[in-house]
């Protein structure tokens, strides 16, 4: 049945994840229940739950660290909090709207990836070159 609504799509995603819990049925795949968009048969509004359904348990879990993993600097307990708060705002936003709409593989949510790729990176970085002045104060300059 085509569908149009998260109502209808709920039910039916919520089964084709509890089908394969642990590996899921693959990435690509989709439950014939429920079809959104003929051309795209995998799109949902509810995507992070198709998600689940296609990689299961141990691919979410996987995902889940390496996000943890790579946005760790963020999280630095160093920072001002207003910065650690903000960033995990966005992160937080932009993980929600798969629940919302099938943003998080599309176009758009490649920028907003490519933003928050380019944000973490920066925050280690601030540390690395905060470190760096630390380690040289008050050390008299070297000439040649």
């Amino acid at each position: 049945m085509i569908c149009v609504s998260r109502d209808e799509q709920r039910g039916p995603l919520y089964k084709f994840a509890a089908d394969a819990p642990i590996l899921g049925h693959g990435l690509g795949t989709y439950t014939a229940e429920i079809i959104r968009e003929p051309v795209s048969r995998y799109s949902y509004e509810l995507q992070l739950v198709a998600l689940v359904g296609q990689i299961g348990a141990v691919g979410t879990a996987i995902i889940a660290l390496l996000v943890a993993y790579y946005y760790r600097g963020v999280f630095d307990l160093r920072r001002p909090v207003v910065q650690s708060v903000s960033v995990a705002i966005l992160i937080a936003i932009w993980i929600e709207s798969g629940f919302q709409n099938p943003w998080l593989a599309s176009s758009s949510a490649g920028v907003t990836f490519g933003f928050l790729y380019a944000l973490a990176p920066s925050f280690r970085l601030g540390k690395r070159s905060q470190q760096s002045r630390s380690d040289f104060a008050g050390k008299p300059a070297i000439h040649h």
